[in-house]
């Protein structure tokens, strides 16, 4: 059977208007769908975790009999490949877009068939990552499915995956990257204000249960760039640990600057964790990647730290000084600039000793205003589910220039200001 060639997202479309020569039944979820059209079924109440699941062993079974019919088993293959691009169906699995074209092999009887699927995706994108190609071999027999090869083409580099997956969730992937764009981090750090850059080389193996799989393997980068800093080279290993993955080293080179993180990172929001690290030159610009509350995050950078304890409970302690450093608060839409900051941390508790710089956003125009702060702040329930920070700031005495119209306009003279009190933080659930 041939995929017409076209955008994923009129495929679904197009098998919509094709209409079957008697109505058929479809069992799923205890519910019973009958329908002349080929697509109608898989839109109505068809969760595609369980379709990819379960479809082929049961969604077969139409007007609760078995059939040998190719047409039954080209709606399901259909079905799949256009639910699996649709960003509104709730997934774990990744939304794919681009220009679609391929072939599917049928083989066997219709309640367990055997399946030999060949597709490319061009002009593609894979979240927020875009593609060239993408280039798809596999076999589905019942609830295997063996990967002959799963191509990612970009900018000359490659990303190829092959191996096997147990359906639902499990399996043993392996994983080659050849000059592969840098850039595939977005899929990983969605932050959209980042720009990244250079390619990596390396690989990778992949096995066990998908919440908690072994990972093991070495990854390489020249020239990665993060927002506006260059990396001469990067360089990650990584083997399993229980309940999480052991980064036995995460390694950036910078003009003769070297910063080293390790230890392990649990799955787990209670599993415990020991990582620490030292931080130089312009390392700080890795802080993009986690956050789009700050952007454009720079400066020379001199500190070390250790982070225990657990993901909803970590226990931080170390030391950092910034100077000439740069920021951005979007909300705000205030630049930051000449940051020179100096901070240590015992226990999670954060002792400012020195935060100054000049400020200037969209309520201060046209005047740059100079700003000196130090205080503390409670960092040991920040991440939990319902966290918070007490605080403790004093700002030291200056003059700025403000423009909010019908409250204020003009300079402002502070003196004896500070802010005290708790900062209550409501953990969003995982996906928003």
């Amino acid at each position: 059977i041939d995929v017409p060639s076209g955008k994923i997202e009129q495929i679904m479309e197009l098998a919509r208007k094709m209409e079957l020569a008697t109505p058929v039944t479809l069992p799923s979820n205890n519910k019973t769908f009958t329908s002349r059209s080929i697509a109608e079924p898989m839109l109505s109440d068809l969760p595609i975790n369980q379709f990819l699941e379960d479809s082929l062993v049961h969604i077969y079974r139409l007007g609760q009999k078995k059939t040998k019919t190719l047409l039954d088993i080209f709606e399901s293959t259909m079905g799949a490949t256009s639910l699996r691009t649709d960003s509104t169906t709730p997934s774990a699995l990744p939304v794919i877009r681009g220009d679609l074209k391929g072939s599917i092999l049928l083989r066997g009887m219709a309640e367990r068939p055997t399946a030999i699927i060949r597709m490319q995706i061009s002009s593609g994108r894979w979240e927020t990552f875009a593609f060239d190609q993408l280039e798809l071999g596999a076999k589905v027999e019942g609830e295997d499915i063996e990967i002959g090869n799963f191509d990612l083409k970009k900018g000359g580099g490659t990303l190829r995956a092959t191996g096997q997956i147990q359906l639902p969730d499990s399996g043993e992937l392996s994983i080659t990257l050849r000059d592969f764009p840098a850039d595939i981090l977005s899929i990983v750090f969605p932050n959209g204000s980042v720009q990244i850059g250079g390619k990596f080389r390396g690989e990778l193996s992949i096995s066990g249960n998908v919440s908690a799989p072994a990972i093991r393997g070495a990854i390489e980068g020249k020239q990665v760039r993060i927002g506006g800093n260059t990396f001469d080279n990067l360089k990650c290993t990584l083997a399993p640990a229980e309940g999480g993955i052991d980064l036995e080293s995460l390694t950036l080179i910078q003009k003769g600057s070297i910063s080293q993180i390790r230890g392990v990172i649990p799955y787990s929001r209670t599993g415990r964790m020991t990582l620490k690290g030292t931080l130089t030159g312009h390392s700080i610009a890795l802080f993009n990647l986690f956050t789009s509350a700050v952007e454009e995050l720079d400066g020379i950078t001199d500190g070390e730290f250790s982070l225990t304890g657990t993901p909803e409970f970590p226990i931080l302690n170390g030391r950092m000084a910034i100077q000439e450093g740069t920021a951005h608060l979007p909300a705000a839409d205030i630049h930051l600039t000449h940051i020179n900051a100096n901070a240590t941390v015992v226990n999670s508790k954060v002792q400012i000793h020195q935060l100054n710089g000049e400020w200037l956003g969209v309520r201060t125009p046209p005047q740059t205003n100079r700003m000196a702060i130090s205080g503390s702040l409670d960092l040991t329930k920040a991440f939990a589910d319902i966290g918070s920070i007490p605080m403790n700031i004093v700002i030291q005495p200056g003059k700025f220039f403000l423009s909010y119209p019908g409250l204020i306009q003009g300079k402002v003279d502070l003196r004896d200001c500070a802010i005290q009190g708790v900062l209550s933080i409501r953990r969003l659930p995982s996906g928003k």
